[in-house]
């Protein structure tokens, strides 16, 4: 098998072949042959008795012999080596000359070889008979000859060994030089793909970069492989059919989901029913592929309808670029005109293509632009320019769009620490020193900013107001609703808890999205404690929950009435005041802390209930957590 360096060389320095050599090599054209459709050995014989011959071939026989009569001329009867140069890809053949066996490529029984049909078989010019050479060749194509006919699968030639050989190697080597280009886009287009791909796990909020990267080295790896395949670097033919068929399939998969990420909108129903149609493509791929091997049943002509369905869903979901492209260009954004523009030019592209792969599947009456364009020496393929051309606007566009949002992220990082400090002067990390009583808080947001609050109001007269509070909603809109909460408290003379859930009612109505619980306590320096509570959870005592009166919560309606409680705590009595984060603190398994927990623990100190109820979500706290215990010094 060769390798990578000996292609370079041929690509840099194989010169061509002499005149004289190339005179002496006698090309053998499809009008030269004769088909025997099924396999009968008889066909291999000189005299081919009992091979029924016919003009062209059956693309429906996963097997068949072809045959052809050569008369050698007089500088090719002299004893010496000959070649026979077989050219294809996906076909498995044996090569008898005058009734003998010179050679094979790929196992026939199997249908397991190399993917690359390609093949110098070398003979001694004594086979000839008179000059007369008879060549026959066993041949069967993969997966029930899917690829087209026999006939045009293979074409061969026959001249001096050394000439052959020098025009195998030239033809490799002109194919090379002619397709380097196209070769070298794809793996840009590769790279590019992984340049996706690593934006997309810097930021896993965009999943269109995924799927770019997906479908850029999805379509790359088709055209790697084709290059591995002409190359002969040891391709199996069964692998690369299967891969390029799974690759289709799944780019198909990710151009739908790609075009619909660009646009924000859930995939709409037709495109969903292509990825599922791709889906029963793929396990028919696996289902029918078994059955392939054998030459008998009707299964193996299904093959020529899986290619044909494969072919028609990669168009139809190419039209999802069509579809993505409209919403790009109503966008005000600039880089989203340039992938508008992008995702068209790839639609009529990738459509062309498609048709291009029904006309070499011998679907009829269907009308292509021509993919290859010669220039020169050079053979450029559109399919490679087209995605090239789309890589490099994508990468341009998406590499704007990506600095654009890490702007705006910054921007909103830098809101959100001003929303932190507000608050950390809005509610303090501690409660502030107050005469006659010993209170501890802690206040641990689940993100950058909270939703819970509380109050701590020492008055002249030896009395304590405490507010503990939770907002619906979580993150900034939750701490802007906090703010108006704790703007409304210290503003607000009044000491009774049912009035001061009152007036916080008629400030927050209104002004603020969703709701806030509360409970509102007022503790004089003679124990006695007056509550109000606006469908927040209740204080413990002494590991107790206190039974209270359920009131709406604060914002829910403007005219909402609310009642005070009043309690008498003795001595040593331990208020603990806690918000539902302590309490849905969940566990590995699903696990609530739950009531009893917090009730079993709230005698403790504040920062103990905080971690108790933390360590049990094993760090992982989906909820803002408060704790408040007071204790009366002067009881």
């Amino acid at each position: 098998m060769p390798n990578l360096s000996w292609l370079v060389f041929l690509i840099l320095a194989a010169p061509p072949a002499a005149h004289s050599q190339q005179s002496e090599i006698i090309p053998l054209p499809d009008a030269a042959w004769q088909f025997h459709a099924g396999d009968d050995p008889r066909c291999a014989s000189v005299s081919g008795a009992g091979c029924t011959l016919q003009s062209s071939d059956n693309p429906l026989e996963p097997r068949e012999w072809q045959r052809s009569v050569i008369n050698l001329p007089n500088s090719l009867r002299s004893p010496q080596q000959l070649g026979l140069l077989m050219e294809g890809e996906g076909c498995f053949y044996e090569v008898f000359v005058n009734g003998h066996a010179i050679g094979n490529r790929g196992n026939l029984e199997t249908l397991r070889g190399p993917y690359n049909s390609r093949e110098v078989f070398p003979f001694p010019s004594t086979l000839a008979q008179n000059g007369s050479l008879v060549v026959s060749i066993r041949a069967s194509q993969l997966v029930g000859n899917l690829a087209g006919s026999l006939g045009s699968a293979l074409t061969s030639s026959v001249g001096p060994l050394e000439p052959i050989r020098a025009r195998f190697a030239k033809s490799t080597a002109d194919h090379l030089r002619a397709q380097w280009q196209h070769y070298l886009c794809f793996l840009l287009v590769f790279c590019v793909g992984l340049f996706f791909l690593l934006l997309y796990f810097l930021d896993r909020g965009l999943p269109e970069n995924l799927w770019l990267a997906l479908l850029l080295c999805g379509i790359a790896s088709i055209r790697l492989l084709e290059f591995a395949s002409f190359a002969d670097l040891g391709l199996n033919a069964l692998p690369a059919y299967l891969f390029y068929n799974i690759d289709q399939l799944l780019c198909s998969v990710c151009i739908i989901e790609l075009c619909f990420s660009l646009i924000k909108r859930p995939v709409w129903p037709f495109f969903r029913f292509l990825q599922f149609a791709a889906l029963l493509n793929l396990i028919s791929l696996f289902v029918y592929l078994p059955f392939s091997y054998g030459t008998k049943g009707t299964l193996l002509h299904l093959g020529h309808f899986i290619v044909p369905a494969i072919n028609l869903t990669c168009i139809l979901s190419a039209f999802a670029f069509l579809l993505a492209s409209r919403f790009c260009f109503k966008k005000p954004l600039p880089e989203m005109r340039w992938i508008g523009a992008a995702l068209l030019f790839l639609f009529f592209e990738d459509v062309n293509r498609q048709l291009s792969n029904l006309q070499y599947n011998g679907v009829p009456h269907v009308l292509a632009v021509p993919q290859h364009i010669p220039v020169g020496n050079l053979d450029f393929d559109l399919r490679a320019m087209a995605y090239l051309l789309f890589s490099l606007v994508m990468l341009i566009a998406m590499t704007v769009r990506f600095r654009r949002l890490q702007s705006r992220n910054q921007q909103v990082e830098l809101d959100m620490e001003a929303a932190r400090t507000v608050q950390r002067l809005l509610i303090p990390s501690q409660a502030p020193e107050t005469p006659g009583f010993t209170i501890q808080s802690v206040y641990l947001p689940a993100q950058e900013v909270g939703g819970d609050f509380f109050h701590v109001s020492p008055a002249h007269d030896g009395s304590v107001l405490l507010v503990v509070g939770d907002v619906s909603g979580k993150g900034l809109s939750a701490a802007l609703s906090v703010s108006v909460i704790i703007g409304a408290l210290r503003s607000t003379p009044m000491r009774d808890p049912a009035q001061v859930l009152g007036q916080l009612n008629q400030a927050v109505y209104g002004f603020i999205s969703g709701f806030a619980t509360c409970c509102v306590a007022l503790l004089t320096r003679d124990g006695q404690l007056t509550l109000a509570n606006a469908g927040h959870l209740s204080p413990y005592r002494n590991g107790v929950e206190l039974s209270l009166t359920g009131s709406l919560p604060l914002g829910v309606a403007q005219d909402v009435t609310y009642t005070s409680e009043q309690f008498s705590l003795d001595p040593g009595d331990h208020p603990t005041f806690v918000s539902d984060g302590v309490v849905e603190s969940t566990g590995r398994k699903g696990e609530l802390f739950g009531f009893e927990r917090t009730a079993a623990i709230s005698r403790q100190s504040a920062q103990r209930i905080a971690d108790a109820a933390q360590s049990f979500g094993e760090g992982i706290q989906a909820d803002d957590i408060t704790v408040l215990t007071l204790v009366c010094d002067g009881l």
